[in-house]
């Protein structure tokens, strides 16, 4: 069994890594919109 922060992180870690990929997706689409 994990420790709940140990899950939760995982949990921060896949949705990062989704969110990196959904914006690099977006990036070559439309790279003048992205600001960071």
């Amino acid at each position: 069994m994990m420790p709940k922060s140990v899950k939760r992180f995982s949990d921060d870690i896949m949705l990062y890594l989704f969110d990196l990929e959904a914006h690099s997706d977006f990036r070559s689409n439309r790279p003048e919109i992205i600001r960071l």
